[in-house]
């Protein structure tokens, strides 16, 4: 039996009826209401479109930065193997056995040599002798006697010991008036006509032979005014008063007797340590020429 639909005056309404619009889909509210609807489905469309771009950026961020730690993984793992220590060869093994002499053997590592199926295998290390270091003992300094330190009156450190052990003198007497006399300066000449490094004049030069050649000779000057300062301890009986009677019993331009012996005395105690250790003085020491 075929179905119909009731009409509007079956339904006891007239198309006119103010209780319902047959065409209330077409009403201006309806019609508004339906654009409401529309704007709010574009707009939520428009939300998902920018989450989806945003889950799509992040996604791909995500994998660039897997990338970028995977490769700095990759290419800290060799320097990782080339740190680690290689093991030592034992002794004996390589050279046939025997181990040089001063001689430590360490394994120095191959390259890797690839084969056809493409598998890694490590070759065999190889012993390279190695020359060992050893600390080098400086040996015994060199004797007093052929050393000069880099001082002015020290410097002819090896005449005073030379001069020194021929009269007896102390060497540090006898540098204690090249101090006070000349500065250690071996051309020095006094205004009375005294000369060289110990001031002799020349009449003691003249009466010991020295030739006038060699007054200003180091060693000859040296040995003749330790000579003659010999000569004056003997004579008073006591380094004081020889010292004294060595510059004599006066005052000149620079200085007086007692004055003179005091100032020698005072380098003589300068002197005297240096001389005895001059390893040990903070001084340079230089060969002797």
């Amino acid at each position: 039996m075929e179905r119909r639909l009731p009409s509007w005056g079956e339904m006891g309404l007239g198309e006119d009826d103010t209780r319902l619009d047959p065409d209330w889909w077409s009403s201006a509210l309806t019609q508004a209401a339906g654009s409401t609807d529309r704007a709010t489905a574009g707009a939520w469309r428009a939300r998902l479109r920018r989450l989806d771009r945003s889950v799509h950026t992040v996604f791909v961020i995500g994998i660039v930065m897997v990338m970028v730690f995977g490769i700095a993984a990759a290419q800290q793992s060799p320097r990782n193997e080339m740190r680690q220590p290689q093991p030592e060869i034992g002794a004996g093994q390589g050279n046939g056995g025997q181990v040089p002499s001063g001689a430590s053997l360490t394994a120095t590592p191959t390259r890797a040599l690839a084969t056809s199926d493409r598998s890694q295998t490590a070759a065999t290390p190889t012993a390279q002798p190695t020359r060992s270091l050893k600390r080098v003992s400086p040996g015994p300094p060199p004797p007093l006697a052929s050393v000069r330190l880099d001082e002015p009156v020290l410097f002819w450190m090896p005449e005073i010991l030379a001069a020194a052990e021929r009269t007896g003198v102390p060497a540090s007497l006898i540098a204690g008036i090249i101090k006070v006399e000349s500065q250690g300066d071996p051309d020095a000449v006094s205004p009375a006509g005294a000369r060289g490094l110990m001031q002799v004049m020349p009449d003691h030069l003249h009466e010991q032979g020295v030739n006038s050649s060699r007054w200003h000779d180091p060693a000859t000057n040296i040995q003749a005014g330790a000579l003659l300062l010999k000569w004056k301890i003997e004579a008073t009986g006591n380094q004081w008063d020889g010292v004294r009677h060595y510059f004599g019993i006066k005052c000149d331009a620079f200085t007086c007797t007692e004055e003179y012996a005091t100032r020698v005395y005072r380098w003589v105690d300068h002197y005297a340590p240096l001389i005895a250790a001059p390893y040990d003085a903070g001084v340079r020491v230089m060969p002797a020429r």
